[in-house]
């Protein structure tokens, strides 16, 4: 998104690290969500796919962030 030639934002989360899915299953809240979401499996399931996914999460994120300091110094 942008306003003017000045003002960027964005909205992705490229946070997602290889323990990201570990550090939410922690937080019993959000454990029990994914069970009841994927059932008792959730957790590793997610676990899974993240690990699947994760050179291209951080590959994209990586990018994002050089693209984005890019266009800010623009």
């Amino acid at each position: 998104m942008r306003i003017g030639s000045n003002a960027l934002s964005m909205q992705y989360h490229v946070e997602v690290e290889p323990d990201t899915v570990d550090n939410w299953a922690a937080i019993p809240a959000y454990r029990e969500a994914l069970i009841a979401a994927m059932g008792e499996t959730g957790v590793a399931d997610m676990r899974d796919a993240a690990a699947t996914q994760m050179a291209g999460f951080l590959a994209a994120a990586e990018q994002l962030y050089s693209n984005f300091m890019k266009a800010a110094a623009a």
